[in-house]
């Protein structure tokens, strides 16, 4: 019997898929052989040819992102050589695309390697006043991993463990890849283990298939009509910030995000500790 929790509901219609309209190429529908048992389609961002081009060094993004980001690129690199192949972008990012102006992701749709995509984080967010709701619940579990007060947890060390969280799911990606070694079905079947791996995950959470930051943004534009009808009741009971951090909670305790969190909290604490 299905809990109320788990309730069915149109993702696609939720929160649309920039792109989702085009015909499905023959990655993409393995993909979605692999992805069935989910009882929905399997998207992924699978384009062939791959992006091999890197639109600016590594030195130039880093000087755009700022010391301690670069201090951390230095450290990563002597440990993780492979790294140089991974791409760190920068962007200016709207909601149209995702729901938020400030965070990070890590893109399979770029080279063999992935990028990390960086939101909003050019420059010293310290500086730039950028505000930090410390009762937030990500910022909380951030704060707690690290060590700190959650009012403690400036812009900078954010953008820092974000930057690393990111740096994580790279370097398990990259994992992938060393274990298949037919260079002719490397990308192929990395990216769509990668992915099938975290369509699954999604779907264990208590609204399935959404991160926070969507969640958020659809309950704060009154776009709540594709979501489950209990969380549709719940909102309209005043419930929306217990909704946020349950799914919070149960997005970080994901095990990809758990590792990725695990692997900048270390890095962090290493590193640095008297920035803590």
């Amino acid at each position: 019997m299905k809990t109320p929790e788990k309730e069915d509901f149109d993702l696609k219609k939720a929160v649309p898929s920039p792109g989702s309209k085009k015909k499905a190429s023959k990655t993409e529908n393995e993909a979605t052989k692999i992805g069935s048992e989910t009882g929905e389609e399997v998207r992924f961002a699978l384009e062939e040819p791959f992006k091999d081009h890197i639109s600016e060094s590594h030195d130039n993004t880093l000087e755009k992102l700022g010391n301690d980001c670069k201090k951390a690129w230095e450290l990563l690199i002597a440990r993780y050589p492979e790294l140089n192949n991974l791409q760190i972008k920068l962007k200016k990012q709207t909601v149209e695309e995702i729901p938020c102006t400030i965070g990070s992701y890590f893109d399979l749709d770029y080279g063999t390697h992935g990028a990390i995509v960086l939101l909003g984080m050019e420059g010293n967010l310290n500086q730039q006043k950028i505000p930090i709701n410390p009762t937030t619940p990500g910022v909380v579990i951030t704060a707690e991993l690290l060590g700190i007060e959650s009012e403690k947890l400036t812009p900078e060390l954010a953008k820092l463990f974000s930057f690393l969280h990111e740096v994580g799911h790279s370097l398990d990606y990259m994992e992938n890849l060393k274990i298949e070694r037919d260079q002719n079905k490397i990308k192929k079947w990395a990216k769509i283990k990668h992915s099938t791996d975290r369509k699954l995950q999604m779907r264990t959470l208590p609204i399935p298939g959404l991160i926070p930051a969507e969640i958020k943004y659809l309950i704060e534009n009154e776009e709540t009509d594709n979501l489950p009808s209990n969380i549709q009741e719940r909102i309209k009971n005043g419930e929306a910030e217990k909704i946020l951090e349950e799914q919070t909670k149960a997005y970080r305790e994901l095990p990809s995000e758990k590792k990725a969190d695990q692997f900048a909290t270390a890095f962090m604490k290493e590193h640095f500790a008297s920035k803590l």
